[in-house]
């Protein structure tokens, strides 16, 4: 089973303000400079890929113009339908108009 992505990730970020408290708790400023950097880093990542994401376009259409195609459809259908015209109980074509089955 693969791992969920978002486990990940919020694992990392836990596993970031462990770090962050721990140096708080040492005093070491270098460390603690290097954690902050990380996590500009981690945090500017995580926003480009989410802007990324959120831009991309599926194919899915919106809920308003799947109806409208929809709607075209049957309507072709229905069009296609009459152009053929009726088939008598035998499988010959009836012409319009004509009053014989």
């Amino acid at each position: 089973m693969a791992t969920p992505r978002i486990m990940v990730v919020l694992l990392a970020a836990a596993g970031v303000v462990v770090a962050a408290v721990v140096t708080l708790t040492l005093e070491s400023r270098w460390l603690l400079g290097g954690v902050l950097v990380f996590h500009f880093v981690a945090t500017v990542t995580v926003v480009a890929y989410a802007l990324r994401r959120a831009s991309e376009t599926h194919d899915k259409p919106d809920p308003v113009t799947d109806a409208q195609i929809d709607e075209d459809r049957s309507i072709k259908r229905r069009q296609a339908r009459r152009s053929r015209g009726r088939r008598s109980a035998y499988g010959a074509r009836r012409q319009p108009g004509s009053d014989r089955a």
